[in-house]
């Protein structure tokens, strides 16, 4: 069973089994990561997250950058996964 370490303090870094597991792009991403992580026993509402991470942009800008860093991170996990898998079938 694969084996996952996150550290949040220093440097972001998430391992799976000794490897580097998610390769975040940019800080906003870093922070929902971390955030939802830590409030992972809660539902959040976009809004309350599009607010937490973008409070100074208009409700349509910070929702917009919410969509694109979920979208990010989705594809940051997936491509974790499908390394993973790629890795298991060779």
């Amino acid at each position: 069973m694969p084996v996952t370490n996150i550290r949040l303090f220093g440097n972001l870094s998430v391992q799976r089994d000794q490897r580097k597991a998610i390769d975040f792009t940019n800080g906003k991403m870093q922070e929902l990561f971390s955030y939802l992580l830590l409030h992972r026993n809660t539902r959040h509402h976009r809004e309350s997250l599009a607010t937490l991470l973008w409070g100074e942009y208009s409700t349509s800008q910070a929702k917009k950058c919410l969509r694109q860093t979920l979208w990010q991170l989705q594809a940051a996990l997936n491509n974790c996964q499908d390394e993973e898998e790629h890795a298991f079938n060779n």
